[in-house]
């Protein structure tokens, strides 16, 4: 879906880009979808990064 979600937009604007007579345009948007999931990735690398510090403290004791 996120794959969809990016491509989508630049398909609309090279058809737009190749209809208008004389004009350029582009368009690219983020959809809710990726940002849900970039803020879910990044929750879970702090979450791996905590993992990973405290099995370290562990060790250490």
């Amino acid at each position: 879906m996120i794959g969809f979600d990016a491509v989508t937009p630049i398909i609309y604007s090279g058809l737009v880009t190749l209809l208008a007579e004389d004009a350029s345009y582009f368009f690219f948007s983020l959809s809710s979808y990726f940002v849900i999931g970039l803020i879910l990735y990044v929750a879970a690398e702090i979450f791996n990064y905590g993992i990973e510090l405290q099995t370290l403290l562990d060790e250490t004791i």
